[in-house]
């Protein structure tokens, strides 16, 4: 039996507020129990958000050079742990070895391309009508991004939308799906290690219940994707009001399908 697993809260790997937790189950052998985490509530999301929220201002005031530094040291770590995460992936949501070798590169290829970018996160200086006069944009981070990552992609998708926050200076809390945590887990952890100035905040599985108000939707292009009730309460209708843009979500409440035991290649 493994150690249970904790959220990670303002720099501090804790237990739910209740102590209750969650088994995931292989889906290719449902009486083992790959991993066990956090069955957290609102008051957990709500540490979370908090933590989030006190850690914004420093990490959205840090050069994009540091930024982008944490974010390639991640990225180097969880290629030193494919072979780990690509066999947790496959347990807790039930791919082939083969299918999820490629999406933990995925995820290592997303958060070295967005140590590169963040570089390219700070504006423009436009040609302007007089000599008098000078034009220029300048871009600043939005707040606290929340997000909510389906089953199906445990590793690529939670890369994608945790590597973007950070390179342009937004702290994150991220609820991945219930079903298959431990790749999301693992990448808080990666960022852990790189001594992540409780900017991350991790908060494993749960249900989703209402949107917050500290929460701005994640940067992002296009409207919320996915659907689902838990969805419509975290999103609350505030992506696209002015001068916070679209919001961003992906929701996914289907559950994984069982695969009969089968050689994993």
């Amino acid at each position: 039996m493994t150690e249970p697993k904790r959220n990670y809260v303002n720099g501090e790997w804790v237990a739910a507020e209740s102590g209750d937790t969650v088994d995931v189950e292989n889906p290719a052998d449902t009486s083992e129990v790959v991993n066990t985490y956090p069955a957290s509530s609102a008051a957990d999301a709500e540490a979370a958000i908090e933590a989030a929220d006190t850690a914004q201002d420093e990490w959205g005031a840090m050069p994009a050079p540091d930024r982008g530094a944490i974010l390639r040291e991640t990225g180097a770590i969880l290629e030193e742990r494919k072979e780990e995460l690509t066999e947790l992936l496959s347990r807790e949501e039930g791919k082939t070895l083969s299918e999820a070798a490629p999406e933990v590169q995925r995820a290592i290829d997303i958060f070295y391309y967005y140590a590169e970018k963040a570089f390219d996160f700070g504006g423009t200086l436009k040609g302007a009508s007089g000599g008098r006069t000078s034009v220029s944009t300048r871009k600043e981070p939005i707040g606290v991004a929340g997000l909510i990552t389906p089953w199906n992609y445990p590793v690529a998708i939670p890369a994608w939308k945790i590597a973007p926050a950070l390179a342009t200076g937004n702290a994150v809390v991220i609820k991945p799906a219930t079903q298959a945590p431990g790749p999301a887990h693992e990448i808080a952890r990666a960022l852990d290690e790189v001594i992540l100035p409780a900017v991350a905040a991790h908060r494993p599985p749960g249900r989703a219940r209402r949107r917050h108000e500290k929460l701005d939707p994640k940067p992002g292009e296009g409207g919320r994707q996915g659907g689902g009730r838990g969805g419509d309460r975290i999103c609350g209708g505030r992506g696209g009001s002015p001068g916070v843009g679209a919001g961003h979500w992906q929701v996914d409440q289907q559950r994984p399908t069982p695969r009969p035991t089968a050689d994993p290649e």
